[in-house]
């Protein structure tokens, strides 16, 4: 979806490392597709912490303000998109005990703001509290984490010793991994981030409400809470890589069994179309399968004018901020057409999913001032109808396309294109719009009942309140 909807952060960890930056540098540049608007990392050097941050990409923080020697063998590190609404919250949070990297969004805010009589700008203050008032234990601070902390809350630590904890909520809402590699251990969002380093054989998952501290008792851990996974959906189907691993499956295949999945569903759109095109490129895996299972031909037909950057994970367009674009008009400008290939031609574009319908409309204000003859949506998962809690930018009802629609997604699709045609003044049924539906999605993940994900936007069901 090309930006469309954001994920929260990106975090890691490198314990006993002799090249502490340029490791935490190559693990967390892995990462940047989970947040571009801030990073930083927090180091121990003769037992002081340091904390090193700024807005920006990875590669701009560490080129202004990470020193490029500093004698520390471990460190934590975070990319940050803000899903409060403030920005310039650079993290790693840190004080004189102890640093932390938080990736999630806790739902009990106002229950913690009463219990620490302060009203912080981003809820990671309170977890640095926690930590803050077990002067650096670690596992301590863990226990009170679990205890206290409701929502999702992927969460690295360090202290003063250059002792590293790693803990997942009891939901494991979003993914974390840990590995070694000779004497060194890593931690991160994703296995992709150890794959670069070179760790291949020695990745294993945290599971769900467990915590690992490594430090000068070795690599400890215990699970604190009972398993209770609630792994997002969304992680397998857009926010990580599309090469990365996630519970037992790769991702791309999971893309591409859901585009196979909707040329078995819309044989009649399958047949028809000219060629099958894609959204760069959350929906190039979806295209694949589309194309591969229809027979057709898969071309691309947009490039992507990077120098933008990420329309949907960047500060702009945030509540009290001013912003050079509108999400459509970055959308649209992005998204930069080849008018040879679609010219009269009728086409089939899949993408993963549709949150605010910000690129959708720029990909079809942009193909049809191409020439283009007919488009065909098809998209990789069922309607957004509901808003995120856990750590996703899409807090309210009313900011999604389908979010006043409760109706089945053949439905949906009809009353979206409609909508699209009215606004871009198109000719009615020169657009079409074709989801997958959650008994499709179920299947594909292995999960007929759901009772492994969380789903919660698209059926309005929540793990936890």
């Amino acid at each position: 979806m090309i930006d469309e909807i954001g994920h929260n952060c990106g975090i890691a960890a490198v314990f006993n490392s002799n090249s502490l930056i340029k490791e935490l540098y190559l693990v967390g540049s892995s990462l940047q597709h989970r947040g571009r608007e801030a990073a930083g990392i927090s180091v121990v050097e003769d037992g002081v912490i340091k904390t090193f941050k700024g807005e920006g990409t990875i590669n701009e923080v560490f080129n202004k303000h990470v020193p490029d020697e500093l004698k520390s063998e471990s460190g934590i590190f975070h990319t940050r998109y803000s899903t409060t609404h403030v920005s310039g919250l650079a993290q790693p949070l840190s004080i004189t005990e102890v640093a932390i990297a938080h990736n999630g969004n806790l739902i009990n805010v106002e229950e913690l703001s009463k219990k620490y009589k302060a009203s912080p700008d981003i809820d990671s203050w309170f977890i640095l509290k926690m930590f803050e008032e077990e002067n650096g234990d670690l596992y301590k601070g863990a226990e009170r984490c679990f205890e206290e902390c409701k929502g999702s809350y992927n969460l690295v630590a360090l202290n003063r010793k250059g002792e590293i904890a790693i803990l997942r909520d009891e939901y494991g809402f979003h993914p974390l991994f840990v590995g070694k590699k000779g004497e060194t251990y890593y931690a991160a969002s994703e296995d992709i981030a150890l794959n670069g380093i070179g760790m291949l054989d020695t990745i294993e998952e945290v599971k769900p409400g467990e915590v690992i501290i490594i430090g000068e008792n070795g690599f400890r851990r215990k699970r604190i809470k009972d398993d209770n996974k609630k792994l997002c959906f969304f992680e397998m189907c857009y926010f990580a890589h599309h090469l990365s691993f996630i519970g037992n499956r790769m991702n791309n295949e999971i893309r591409m069994e859901l585009g196979r999945e909707l040329a078995r569903k819309y044989p009649e759109i399958a047949k028809s179309v000219d060629f099958v095109a894609y959204i760069p490129n959350s929906g190039s895996d979806y295209g694949k399968g589309f194309a591969k299972e229809a027979g057709k031909e898969l071309i691309e037909i947009f490039a992507v004018n990077r120098a933008l950057g990420r329309t949907f994970i960047s500060p702009e367009n945030k509540k009290g901020q001013k912003s050079e674009y509108t999400r459509f008009e970055k959308s649209y400008h992005k998204l930069v057409p080849a008018p040879k290939l679609v010219k009269g031609k009728k086409i089939a574009v899949a993408d993963d999913s549709i949150v605010r319908s910000n690129v959708i409309k720029a990909a079809t204000k942009r193909l049809f001032e191409c020439g283009v003859k007919e488009v065909y949506f098809i998209i990789g998962v069922p309607p957004i109808k509901y808003p995120c809690f856990y750590g996703i930018d899409f807090p309210t009802r009313e900011e999604l396309i389908a979010g006043g629609m409760d109706e089945n997604e053949e439905i949906i699709g009809e009353k979206i294109a409609q909508t699209i045609v009215k606004e871009l003044e198109i000719q009615p049924g020169k657009i079409k719009i074709y989801y997958n539906g959650l008994d499709t999605l179920a299947k594909v993940l292995g999960d007929a009942k759901m009772e492994n994900h969380c789903c919660a936007c698209l059926t309005g069901n929540y793990p936890v309140r």
